[in-house]
């Protein structure tokens, strides 16, 4: 369960590294040691893996390769300070949140700034930095909308790398690639706007912005399997729902699927994949696809 921090001085909301970590009791480092197995002749071997653990608890977190390097939570914190410290007003920030998950394997930070109003909708926004400690997910920077009752959309302007060792320079970089996102979303926040007027009525687009969500490609709906062929059903509720609330505008297209990849698809760890996985891909396929569709 995510904790949430504000801390206000003069008007201005800005923890310290420590304090910051403190409040989501993510104050502790990883540490990484080599596994070991045993030949037939008894004698033990080294197997080219580590275990990730938490110096903490000594809790393992996981086993990555020999190449794995490990981002600190501190690190986290600190890139995201700096960022707000740098790119954002301080009268757009509301409050600092933080969270783990399985033990620590994730961790994620966020800044929730002030909701931005589209129409007569109510977007909320979010910076964040999300990292793993087993090896799972590259370390992710950016920002995410959040839609009431539908769920959360992180868009294009987001970076992802992975453990390896250019990892620690490449996180020096996220203050760039935060401030890129802060910038862009006024044109971001446009678009929703220009969604919410086009209508959809061409049966062959919502083909084809269905075969781009589910990455059919040239495969016929009657050669898709019952697996399949379920979610689409599943899906097309999500579609009728958001047409009614909305109107069949590409706006509520857009709607469908972040409702079904952030409420009605099954995910083994569905905020991770919302943030970086399968279902990220999906909303990111699908915003790009009404872009490129509807020239926006």
């Amino acid at each position: 369960m995510s904790k949430k921090l504000t801390t206000v001085h003069d008007g201005i909301i800005e923890p310290r590294v420590a304090q910051l970590l403190g409040a989501f009791d993510l104050d502790w480092e990883t540490g990484k040691l080599p596994l070991f197995g045993v030949d037939p002749d008894g004698e033990m071997i080294a197997s080219g893996s580590f275990e990730i653990y938490r110096k903490d608890s000594k809790a393992a977190l996981g086993t990555v390769g020999s190449e794995y390097q490990s981002v600190q939570n501190r690190e986290l914190a600190e890139i995201l300070i700096r960022a707000i410290r740098e790119v954002v007003p301080s009268d757009d920030v509301i409050q600092y949140i933080g969270s783990e998950d399985r033990g620590g394997q994730v961790v994620m930070l966020q800044v929730k700034l002030k909701p931005r109003e589209v129409g007569s909708r109510i977007i909320n926004r979010y910076i964040n930095v999300l990292n793993s400690h087993d090896g799972t997910i590259a370390v992710n920077f950016g920002m995410a909308h959040s839609f009431p009752d539908m769920g959360s959309f992180r868009y294009k302007n987001n970076a992802r790398f992975r453990h390896s060792g250019t990892v620690h320079e490449r996180v020096k970089q996220a203050v760039e690639i935060i401030q890129a996102s802060y910038n862009s979303e006024s044109k971001l926040l446009a678009k929703y706007q220009l969604m919410n007027l086009i209508k959809v009525s061409d049966k062959e687009v919502l083909k084809d912005y269905t075969r781009a969500m589910f990455l059919l490609r040239d495969t016929r709906f009657a050669d898709l399997s019952t697996k399949r062929m379920n979610q689409i059903v599943e899906w097309k509720k999500c579609w009728e729902m958001c047409a009614k609330k909305y109107g069949e505008n590409v706006f509520a297209l857009f709607m469908s699927t972040v409702h079904y990849t952030n409420v009605v698809k099954s995910d083994k760890y569905k905020s991770v994949s919302i943030m970086t996985g399968k279902s990220y891909d999906m909303n990111l396929r699908c915003y790009q696809f009404i872009e490129r569709v509807f020239s926006l």
